[in-house]
């Protein structure tokens, strides 16, 4: 966001032809020819990461693309290793490579791929790990939903793991493969508040959205997995979730089901006045 040059291509340490979608308070593309191939930069006053990601697709014209993120930082002959996986798994449209953690107080650092494995259904992964077919998403039709991610206005998490699990259910080949192409360099979430209310509900709708037959059986996995941070109680927990399957069912954030409890309350209150 705010970018006002290029700059930003070589923190990433990124040599290849590359599309950079810039959030700013203008509409404009910039183009360079590089020794390495072409840079853009879109600039758009659009907001929400679905967007931009959803803008860089459209525009992308290469056989093979990696998703980044700016907190990336790619190392030395990442272009080659990216090709030769794809050349050794020739049957793969997507392949997911290790990244990292340098700031693990922040995000801890992923266990490592050892070696490489074909990707169970139930599996996914962040949009930094992610090296894809461009002809593979665009013939199974993917993109990101724009209701989920940061600046989506709707829910705060989720576009990487709904776009994976789209990819699974449109029977792509997805691929571990066990060499490192990048340092993540985390900082603290724009979106992230803990594990609230809000939290969970925003779960509730991604389950929804990424596992609609089996999204009250993963519900019960949040609980333990965040037992040592918990806000509310397991319960609560479990609550919120299930809140948040059924508002994205009735397109409900939940902004939206705050504002209902609040006209709920006022209503009531009104109610006992009247009967005193």
């Amino acid at each position: 966001m705010g970018q006002t040059d290029m700059t930003l291509i070589e923190k990433c340490n990124i040599h290849s032809s590359c599309i950079m979608v810039n959030q700013c308070d203008r509409n404009e593309t910039v183009f360079e020819d590089r020794d390495y191939g072409n840079v853009r930069m879109i600039s758009t006053t659009e907001r929400g990461l679905s967007r931009s990601r959803n803008m860089a697709l459209k525009s992308a014209s290469a056989d093979v693309c990696i998703l980044c993120d700016d907190d990336i930082v790619y190392v030395e002959g990442y272009e080659h290793i990216v090709e030769s996986a794809f050349n050794e798994l020739s049957d793969a449209d997507i392949i997911v490579f290790n990244v990292n953690s340098k700031n693990t107080d922040i995000r801890p650092q992923e266990v490592l791929f050892k070696r490489v494995k074909r990707i169970p259904k139930y599996k996914m992964y962040s949009s930094v790990h992610i090296a894809f077919k461009r002809k593979s998403i665009e013939k199974a039709g993917l993109s990101f939903d724009t209701r989920f991610g940061a600046g989506s206005g709707c829910y705060a998490m989720g576009e990487d793991s709904i776009f994976f699990s789209r990819a699974h259910r449109s029977g792509l080949k997805a691929y571990v493969y066990p060499a490192v192409i990048a340092d993540l360099y985390s900082e603290k979430s724009t979106w992230q508040r803990g594990y609230d209310e809000k939290f969970y509900y925003d779960e509730g709708a991604f389950l929804q959205a990424a596992f609609p037959y089996m999204k009250y059986f993963f519900s019960l996995y949040y609980p333990v997995r965040h037992r040592k941070h918990l806000k509310l109680s397991p319960v609560n927990c479990l609550k919120w979730i299930w809140r948040g399957i059924d508002g994205f069912k009735e397109g409900k954030t939940y902004n939206d089901f705050a504002a209902d409890q609040k006209n709920r309350t006022n209503q009531k209150e009104l109610y006992e006045r009247k009967r005193k």
